[in-house]
């Protein structure tokens, strides 16, 4: 029997608890809801690639984890942008939004390595 085929996939407590524990666990969840799917991205927030319904509330959730989920956004807006970026800078590459990109892109280059040398 496949992982996916367990009754308790179809209750709701039982999935929360699973995505409470792995947020990856949405794959296995039969009905999602907007309220076990936003408990998966806070515990990861690359498990916004699961959630079938999106809403700007759950990719908020998933970008303030972590800023890189910001690449499986279907409708990017400024303010999920600019939490993903807040979270990670390094998110900067999946903002598709050209005036968005502009304003968080940052204004000087970065200081010198503390390090001493360049990289």
């Amino acid at each position: 029997m496949n992982l996916s085929e367990y009754e308790q996939w179809e209750n709701e407590a039982y999935c929360l608890a699973a995505v409470r524990q792995d947020g990856h666990a949405l794959v296995y969840v039969k009905v999602q809801t907007p309220k076990i799917c936003e408990e998966a991205v806070k515990q990861d927030g690359y498990a916004l690639q699961y959630v079938k319904v999106q809403t700007p509330k759950i990719c908020e959730e998933a970008v303030k984890q972590n800023g890189d989920a910001l690449r499986y956004v279907k409708v990017q807006t400024p303010k999920i942008c600019e939490e993903a970026v807040k979270q990670n800078g390094d998110a900067l590459r999946y903002v598709c939004i050209k005036d968005v990109f502009k304003k968080l892109m940052p204004k000087e280059p970065p200081a010198k390595p503390k390090c001493g040398r360049e990289l």
